[in-house]
């Protein structure tokens, strides 16, 4: 049986921060190369272990995320004249729920995709299906490891991953304000169909359903009203 409610948690989440982080990336338009190299160190260190099942890496890129996403809000509140070290405090809140380093690391690079998401999608899903079946690290049946309990979000059904979160608030963020809300339906949608697929088989990847429906949320128009 389907927890609607439990389902619609992490897209609330990754949809509410994502959204934000995006905003403040629209208006402070923050040089986001130096992150994205933080982020390609995080990604690496966390899928070598995810391999090795090593505990000790999973915090290091549970930090290096937590620190990152400290470090872009740090430099949007530095565009409004604020002093940037007041954002410290934030880091031991985003290594204690990976979801929102996660969601905020996802926003901003959301933003600055924009429709390039569009093409970015789909080698995304791919990865995760690679990954999906080299890890293990199935949507509703995850092989529990120090390593990956470090990386993942327990709910009251299912754990969901940190890179799921990240692009579930990049789509969200990178569908625009007009757009955000149908995209965070798809993604509650695709979700919904992974369910039903594990329900069947067992395991699923948690990413291609959600941002192909979302993919398809993007090309359908918007009427603006003057």
């Amino acid at each position: 049986m389907v927890d609607y409610a439990d389902l619609a948690k992490p897209v609330i989440i990754s949809a509410a921060f994502g959204s934000l982080a995006g905003w403040l990336y629209s208006v402070a338009r923050f040089d986001t190369l130096p992150h994205a190299l933080a982020v390609l160190l995080l990604t690496g260190v966390s899928l070598v272990a995810l391999m090795r099942r090593s505990r000790a890496l999973a915090r290091v890129a549970r930090l290096t995320a937590a620190v990152t996403a400290a470090w872009m809000l740090a430099d949007t509140i530095a565009h409004f004249g604020v002093l940037p070290y007041v954002l410290l405090f934030t880091v031991p809140l985003f290594y204690r729920f990976v979801f929102t380093s996660a969601s905020v690391l996802g926003g901003m690079f959301g933003a600055n995709m924009g429709p390039a998401f569009l093409f970015v999608a789909p080698i995304v899903s791919l990865v995760d299906v690679v990954m999906v079946y080299k890890s293990r690290l199935y949507f509703g049946l995850v092989v529990f490891n120090d390593a990956t309990i470090e990386l993942t979000a327990s709910f009251k059904t299912f754990r969901l991953g940190f890179a799921d979160f990240l692009w579930y608030a990049a789509t969200v963020a990178a569908a625009g304000p007009a757009k955000a809300p149908l995209a965070a339906l798809a993604i509650y949608a695709g979700l919904l169909a992974t369910v039903r697929i594990v329900q069947r088989c067992g395991y699923a990847p948690a990413l291609p359903l959600p941002l192909l429906l979302a993919q398809l949320a993007f090309l359908v128009p918007i009427p603006l009203f003057s």
